[in-house]
């Protein structure tokens, strides 16, 4: 069952999307599935993807730099999810 603190850390990954740079887009499916995905404005093959199947089984699709490829990986825990996506939004 997902709780406040469940939410609370989707929030922080809301965060790490900065409005001007990614158009957010979110989702329910089959009342089970939530789907949230960040698209980049002035690129929308940059896309990063988190599909929540249920508390414990979470889908995360994100692209390669420089290439039109993308990877997905399932994470068993929404604090992996939060440390996964920021390394991968961080700004070097």
């Amino acid at each position: 069952m997902l709780n406040i603190d469940y939410f609370s850390i989707l929030k922080e990954i809301d965060s790490l999307f900065n409005d001007k740079l990614y158009r957010k887009e979110k989702s329910i499916e089959k009342e089970t599935t939530i789907t949230m995905s960040f698209i980049k404005h002035d690129n929308i093959e940059d896309r990063y993807r988190i599909k929540i199947h249920n508390h414990d089984y979470i889908e995360v699709t994100i692209p390669i730099k420089n290439s039109n490829y993308k990877y997905t990986t399932n994470m068993y825990n929404i604090e992996n999810v939060y440390n996964y996506l920021y390394l991968h939004t961080k700004v070097i």
